[in-house]
């Protein structure tokens, strides 16, 4: 049914003030109708559009085929409508992309005379930006599953061999736990059969020197010797018991500290005075900074002696001659302290994580190693740690060594591991 005044009236008020691009153009390129919606999406006012040809309109296409006048010809030409996105500047130099569609019309019952094409676009730039986002996005999500999905196969392939050297530290564990009992047990077999013979050794020496008057000079001197010997090598032989009954305990948990209250300034004060002899052999000068009045301790008594013994016998031992010795203590936040300090060889920096190792005797210059065995400042750390104390050292070569013992104040009575 043809349409009447109003109805083409109201139809055409409707294209003109649509939200989307509406334009209509004869067969020339004339165009007869430009919406407010495509004065908003291509910046060009109706009245600088209407009647103008389409090729004069101020777009630039950036890409072939992307003018309105060539995209007619074509709809035109095939009779059909058609579907194209074109980019273009505008006149204020701004780029937009609009998605176009076009359809040939005919305005009289002539199609020859009355051919023309209508347009519909709209703006499809803010749809374009957030499909690259989107697309970047997925590119990324992508790369980082990727590299997820490596990480998590190079973790899985981590985990497996962690567990395998789990298994591994394991059997190793049980296999050194077995072998250090094993040491354990040959040294106190090996102690004690020192220590029986030499009390015989040793209880025979001093029966002969003090029984027998008519013995020469020349064999006292025999006599006292064997004596410092078979005493050296007994007290070597005890400690060796001492940390194997130790580490014995330790490792099977039956040890238990038997903690006693005591003065630890006394008790330091006792065992210098059994030191006395081979400080003046050497010629040490002995400091002691034990502070005034009472160090209250409460730790296992015969323990602590073997720590303070075995500090001021290493003083001594690896001091220079006529050098110093300094014994010091005090208490601070619950905590006694200990510090033995001596101005002799020193150790060498590379010696020192290792100089609490069982058995380890420090290397000093051209590799030759310092005396003793390498058992006490083992066993001094075995009983420090057994109170839940710490100690460390302060050392560097030929300028002597400093050790700090930190004890606390209580020990749990009779605690064991």
């Amino acid at each position: 049914m043809p349409l009447i005044a109003n109805q083409k009236d109201l139809v055409c008020s409707a294209l003109l003030h649509s939200n989307d691009g509406i334009a209509v153009a004869d067969a020339e390129g004339t165009i007869l109708l430009w919406s407010r919606g495509a004065e908003r999406i291509l910046g060009i006012s109706p009245d600088d559009a209407v009647n103008q040809k389409l090729l004069s309109l101020p777009l630039e296409p950036l890409e072939e085929g992307g003018n309105f006048f060539f995209i007619m010809e074509k709809a035109l030409a095939v009779k059909n409508s058609m579907d194209v996105v074109s980019t273009l500047k505008g006149p204020g130099g701004s780029l937009v992309t609009i998605a176009i569609n076009a359809t040939p019309v005919q305005f009289e019952e002539d199609p020859e005379k009355s051919r023309g094409c209508a347009f519909v676009f709209k703006d499809i730039s803010s749809m374009q930006k957030r499909e690259a986002k989107l697309e970047k996005n997925i590119n990324f999500l992508e790369t980082y599953l990727a590299k997820f999905n490596e990480a998590q196969m190079a973790n899985m392939k981590m985990m497996r061999e962690l567990a395998f050297k789990r298994k591994e530290v394991v059997e190793l564990n049980a296999a050194l736990h077995a072998l250090n009992q094993n040491i354990c047990g040959a040294l106190e077999d090996i102690s004690h059969e020192i220590l029986s013979p030499l009390a015989n050794i040793i209880g025979y020496s001093n029966l002969i020197k003090s029984g027998d008057e008519s013995i020469s000079e020349e064999s006292r001197e025999f006599l006292d010797l064997i004596l410092r010997s078979g005493v050296k090598i007994q007290s070597l032989a005890q400690r060796v018991l001492d940390v194997s009954k130790l580490e014995a305990a330790i490792e099977s948990g039956t040890i238990a500290l038997n903690p006693c209250q005591f003065d630890l300034n006394g008790f330091i004060g006792e065992i210098l005075s059994d030191f006395q002899i081979p400080i003046a052999e050497k010629k040490l000068q002995a400091v002691i900074n034990l502070g005034k009045g009472p160090l209250t301790l409460n730790a296992d008594m015969v323990m602590i002696g073997q720590v303070v013994s075995n500090l001021v016998s290493n003083a001594i031992k690896y001091n220079s001659k006529e050098g110093k010795i300094i014994v010091e203590s005090g208490e601070e936040d619950g905590f006694v302290w200990l510090r033995v300090s001596d101005t002799g060889i020193g150790i060498p920096e590379e010696e020192l994580p290792r100089i609490f190792d069982r058995f380890h005797r420090v290397r000093q210059g051209k590799g030759q190693a310092a005396p003793g065995i390498g058992i006490g400042l083992n066993l001094v750390k075995s009983i420090v740690e057994l109170h839940k104390g710490t100690i460390t050292v302060n050392s560097r070569p030929g300028e002597g060594s400093a050790f700090h013992v930190i004890l606390p104040r209580e020990q749990l009575e009779r605690r064991g591991l």
